[in-house]
């Protein structure tokens, strides 16, 4: 993955970097030092997590603090052209999305994490 990071393969959105920083699990780090991955906020993205939350106001957990990043993700792909990578599976309804729901209300490219490691050619 350091090769991917460090060739512009692969990116993730500041938000995540600040969520992983939460869970203190050591991935944090990891992509700390990928400095080159990392995207910051920017008014396009701002304004596509907003019409994200106006359009699936379901997609954070608010009872469990959970998915905070989720919007982040996928308007990080919207704006940017982007394929979301998510180990998350569809739940089947836009009234309680998950990622791969919205991605594909959006019309947006998404891949779950065994797919995308196929496709970087990548063995584990």
């Amino acid at each position: 993955m350091d090769g991917a990071a460090r060739a512009g393969k692969i990116f993730i959105i500041d938000e995540v970097l600040s969520e992983l920083k939460r869970k203190d699990d050591g991935a944090h780090e990891w992509f700390e030092s990928q400095r080159e991955m990392v995207i910051s906020i920017d008014v396009q993205i701002q304004a596509s997590v907003a019409e994200i939350m106006r359009r699936y106001p379901k997609i954070i957990d608010t009872r469990r603090n959970r998915s905070g990043c989720d919007p982040w993700v996928i308007a990080l792909a919207q704006v940017r052209g982007f394929s979301v990578v998510t180990a998350e599976r569809p739940s089947g309804t836009l009234s309680r999305p998950k990622i791969p729901d919205i991605c594909v209300d959006m019309a947006l490219p998404y891949m779950d994490v065994v797919e995308f490691f196929r496709r970087q050619g990548w063995r584990v």
